[in-house]
């Protein structure tokens, strides 16, 4: 029971903070544009995309 409330209370952070995570993980996640594999490149614009900067 304890681990369904952590993961509620978790996407619940997420969902509230949204804009915030993107943006203070975005710089830490370009990197992955340049691993090999299209699934790291679409995540890493992704995550750009949602914070609100442009690179």
């Amino acid at each position: 029971m304890q681990r369904i409330n952590v993961r509620l209370q978790r996407h619940a952070f997420i969902q509230v903070n949204n804009a915030a995570l993107a943006a203070a993980l975005a710089p830490e996640l370009m990197h992955l544009s340049e691993l090999p594999g299209p699934h790291y490149r679409q995540y890493s614009r992704r995550v750009v995309r949602s914070s609100g900067k442009r690179g």
